[in-house]
């Protein structure tokens, strides 16, 4: 017992350590990133950086006040929201739903894309029988990495509102949301995605495994994609909504 005591407080005193010493090279990429400074990455990810401004009519020189900065996020994750609903309320007809799970009803939906989109992650309802792989991919996981993003944003314009003591003349809120999803967050999520799958974590869209016994006893065991679930950083505390029980025995 006081072995493994011993090492679980390494374990945590090495995850600090590793915290700091990753947050001066890592704060000081984000810094270059949205001061215009040229990073590591730009010659790959610039490209899709214009490509997301093109497609989606977003002038970058535009610059915005205080209160264009807040309605522009509202609109934004009011959108998000009703997407994600719709979603969630029609699972059971939407494709990757192998265990034919049913559409959520519109109180617990609402709850859930709520919970998400705010980044609180609150779940009321059972992983691995609650939602489809479409809508943990296309609206949960979704929410998750925008919601990282537009936090990102946000916090660029107070730092900006602070710097310049002005509430006007603060840069544009869509240029700093997409900055921060494709320099920081799509390469931190790839990486650390890319680790957790190397080293086993389910990544599938199989149904669940069943595995039989002599007793006429069986497991039943969910996979689900799990590693591009765990690879956010806004998600590393709140990956356990994904499964309730890992193993569900029944005779």
């Amino acid at each position: 017992m006081e072995t493994q005591l011993k090492f679980e407080l390494l374990g945590i005193l090495l995850m600090f350590l590793v915290a700091l010493g990753l947050a001066v090279p890592l704060g000081r990429y984000i810094a270059n990133v949205f001061s215009g400074k040229h990073t590591f990455f730009d010659p790959i990810l610039s490209p899709v950086e214009k490509l997301i401004y093109r497609c989606c009519g977003i002038d970058i020189t535009r610059e915005m006040n205080w209160k264009q900065h807040l309605g522009s996020m509202l609109v934004l994750n009011f959108v998000w929201l009703i997407i994600a609903m719709v979603i969630l309320m029609t699972q059971k007809w939407l494709p990757l739903n192998p265990e034919k799970i049913p559409n959520m009803p519109f109180d617990l939906a609402l709850n859930t894309a709520i919970s998400f989109l705010v980044n609180c992650n609150l779940q009321h309802y059972a992983g691995e029988s609650g939602v489809s792989y479409f809508s943990q991919i296309f609206a949960l996981m979704f929410l998750q990495f925008v919601s990282a993003a537009t936090g990102i944003a946000a916090a660029i314009v107070l730092f900006n509102a602070l710097k310049s003591r002005t509430t006007q003349m603060l840069g544009n809120f869509y240029h700093y949301f997409v900055k921060a999803c494709v320099h920081i967050l799509l390469p931190l999520s790839i990486f650390v995605a890319a680790i957790l799958l190397f080293g086993g974590t389910p990544m599938t869209f199989e149904g669940k495994n069943k595995q039989h016994f002599i007793a006429r006893r069986h497991l039943t065991s969910s996979h689900r994609p799990c590693s591009r679930f765990r690879c956010h950083k806004t998600y590393w505390h709140q990956w356990r909504w994904v499964f309730r029980s890992k193993l569900r025995t029944s005779v």
